[in-house]
């Protein structure tokens, strides 16, 4: 009888700190998503898949907001981004992870937009 009950709160108290353990975890890791589009984003917008931001720059400021260490990924839409100023990273951005999104075609670009006809 003392065996069984014991083996019953051994159980218990494994079952116990599983839930725990899983009700820990999802408070110590936190993942954002903010995506970008360059023709449906707008600066202004929240920066969900529905409401992207327009620029990468945006993006970059708003997943600093973002208390380390939780980790911010950017998905970039297809399209070309011409930055009028260089990105510039530092401690702030190491949890912060720049992609493509799905298989989209990004060009990140330095350069200067010409329009045609010039």
């Amino acid at each position: 009888m003392l065996k069984g009950l014991i083996r019953q709160n051994t159980h218990i108290v494994e079952n116990t700190l599983a839930v725990i353990l899983v009700f820990v975890s999802g408070f110590c890791y936190s993942q954002t998503e903010l995506y970008v589009s360059d023709s449906q984003g707008n600066d202004a917008n929240d920066g969900s898949i529905t409401s992207p931001f327009k620029t990468i720059q945006r993006a970059k400021d708003e997943a600093r907001l973002y208390a380390s260490p939780e980790t911010v990924d950017i998905y970039i839409r297809e399209g070309i981004y011409y930055l009028n100023a260089p990105l510039e990273f530092n401690s702030e951005d190491d949890n912060t992870n720049y992609r493509a999104y799905g298989s989209e075609n990004v060009v990140v670009s330095g350069g200067v937009k010409i329009p045609y006809g010039s």
